[in-house]
C-alpha cells in the first residue's frame, strides 16, 4: 500500500510538472507569436515608405539604389510597387 501511495504521488509530480512544462511553452509560443508580429509590422509594414505610381520614377530609384543603396531608409525589397503594372526595362 505504501508503494501504491508513493507511485501515485510520483505520478502526480510528473504529471504536475507536465502540466508546468506545457503552460510554459504556451506562454513562450504566444509571446513569439506576439513578438513576431510586431516585428513584421515594424520591418515589412512600415519600411514600405517608398511608393512608386510611374515607371520612370521607380527605373530613377532603381538606378539610385544600385548606385548608392545605403541612402535609402529600407531595403528595396519593401518599396510599394503595387501601382506600377509594366515592369519592361526597369531591371
Amino acid at each position: 500500500e505504501e508503494q501504491n501511495s508513493k507511485k501515485e504521488t510520483q505520478s502526480k509530480t510528473i504529471m504536475m510538472r507536465y502540466d508546468y512544462f506545457l503552460s510554459e511553452l504556451s506562454a513562450e509560443l504566444i509571446l513569439f507569436a506576439v513578438v513576431s508580429a510586431l516585428v513584421y509590422f515594424l520591418l515589412v509594414r512600415s519600411n514600405a515608405t517608398h511608393t512608386f505610381t510611374s515607371k520612370e520614377k521607380l527605373i530613377q530609384a532603381v538606378d539610385a539604389y544600385v548606385t548608392n543603396p545605403f541612402a535609402f531608409r529600407c531595403h528595396i525589397r519593401f518599396w510599394d510597387v503595387s501601382q506600377i503594372t509594366d515592369f519592361s526595362h526597369v531591371f
